[in-house]
């Protein structure tokens, strides 16, 4: 696996200090810099708006800038960091989500580790979601550790859930799932959700049954010879069919079978066909129980090689 700069996106929430323990296990383990960064953002500022302005708006910059310093000095003291060779910034900007994305570009990020609220309804459309924005537009995979009472660091993972859609990237999760598999001795658990819609009063129930029957059977043997196919070492590996709606189901079957991370494919989509199709990877990201890595269809994977490129 070639990650040699790991990017910490942290905003000081207790959301974003248990991410901190993620990504200095992450870049211990793959032998990464870890890259601190802080956004100083005022919210209310526009340069273009009088009326949104700040008086002394360099001075509250100045201040802010003065709180991460001494915030980002406690996290660098942190005690897994001993072995791991760390950098400190803040960089002022207008939305978090944008400074992240921009000093990713600027160090060539291999993995971005952060910290997600896990926001539903208007919460999460008022305040919006740097998590979310970062994983859509990242161009280098993206784990996303949700705010947890009490987390479960990977260090003592046992188990990788890989959802599978049999699409076109659906390879890239299982090869870095494999991947991750080989390095902690974790089990793959290798998912496929049927989604059947409900059948109106009209079929007959028993040609329904048999029906999802012949599909879950088809779609297990599909499973197997993916896993077969895709590349990455050889794991130990089980493979499971269920029903329901993706994200949801994803993120159940998660709570249920103790799994300690899901990899997961991202397409990559935006604008009007990001509304349209929606998300199962951001529906993941909020509701999963465990760490999410999402990775590319484009830009850098964890493997040292770049996927083709396009959206």
């Amino acid at each position: 696996m070639n990650v040699k700069k790991v990017l910490y996106p942290t905003d000081f929430s207790r959301c974003s200090k248990q991410a901190l323990d993620e990504a200095l296990y992450m870049a211990s383990r793959l032998d990464a810099e870890l890259f601190m960064l802080h956004a100083v953002v005022l919210h209310e500022a526009d340069p273009n708006n009088p009326e949104h302005h700040f008086p002394e708006a360099a001075e509250l910059v100045r201040i802010l800038s003065e709180m991460a310093t001494t915030e980002m000095a406690s996290l660098a003291a942190h005690p897994l960091g001993r072995d791991v060779v760390t950098h400190q910034t803040e960089q002022p900007g207008f939305s978090a989500s944008e400074v992240v994305l921009d000093y990713a570009g600027e160090i060539d990020a291999d993995l971005i580790v952060m910290g997600t609220h896990g926001r539903w309804g208007p919460g999460r459309l008022f305040l919006g979601s740097t998590a979310e924005e970062t994983v859509r537009y990242a161009r280098c995979p993206v784990l996303t550790v949700r705010e947890q009472e009490e987390p479960q660091g990977l260090e003592s993972i046992q188990s990788i859930l890989v959802p599978v859609d049999f699409s076109a990237h659906a390879k890239l999760g299982i090869e870095a799932a494999k991947s991750l598999a080989a390095r902690t001795g974790a089990r793959l658990q290798v998912l496929h959700v049927v989604e059947l819609r409900a059948a109106p009063s009209l079929y007959d129930i028993s040609v329904i049954e048999d029906f999802t029957d012949h599909v879950r059977q088809h779609a297990a043997d599909a499973l197997a010879r993916l896993v077969e196919e895709s590349p990455g070492p050889e794991v130990a590996c089980d493979l499971h069919v269920v029903e329901g709606v993706a994200a949801h189901a994803i993120s159940e079957f998660a709570e249920e079978h103790e799994s300690g991370l899901v990899v997961i494919p991202s397409h990559g989509l935006t604008g009007i066909e990001r509304v349209l199709i929606g998300s199962t990877a951001e529906g993941v990201i909020r509701l999963a129980p465990c760490p999410v890595l999402t990775v590319k269809p484009f830009g850098k994977n964890l493997l040292g090689s770049s996927p083709q490129e396009g959206n």
